[in-house]
């Protein structure tokens, strides 16, 4: 599975993380078993199920960075599926390397196939938690 973005444990499964406010967050689910634990179709996607837990309920919450190997570069994943990634990086150097496209002034991006690159997740906390190695 790609991941990137906010994610937190609660009652011992992972979610990906909704809005928010100071106390509480909207945790994210696809699985529709989770109705009977009290999750709630989002009004605009029915496919989402959404439910608000205070964050002080949440085992951890981290925030998810995905990076991406490539030719011995490490590169930003802008957006990534399970057959192509798209990298980018401001090194113009590895970008004029690499023959890199330029969308935009010191950016340099390319797509290549998921099978060439290296995904690395770098997971970070937030809110004042903290990761031990089973997360």
């Amino acid at each position: 599975m790609i991941r990137k973005g906010l994610y937190g444990m609660y009652q011992g499964k992972e979610y990906s993380l909704g809005k928010e406010d100071v106390e509480f967050i909207n945790i994210v689910s696809r699985d529709i078993a989770e109705l009977k634990n009290g999750f709630t179709p989002h009004a605009w996607d029915n496919n989402l199920l959404i439910k608000q837990v205070k964050k002080s309920d949440l085992d951890a919450a981290y925030n998810v960075t995905l990076f991406a190997k490539y030719k011995g570069h490490i590169f930003g994943v802008l957006t990534a599926s399970e057959f192509k990634v798209v990298i980018a990086t401001n090194n113009p150097q590895v970008g004029h390397e690499l023959n890199m496209s330029v969308p935009g002034r010191g950016e340099f991006h390319m797509e290549v196939n998921r099978t060439d690159v290296e995904l690395i997740e770098e997971k970070k906390p937030i809110w004042g938690f903290t990761l031990d190695i089973d997360n």
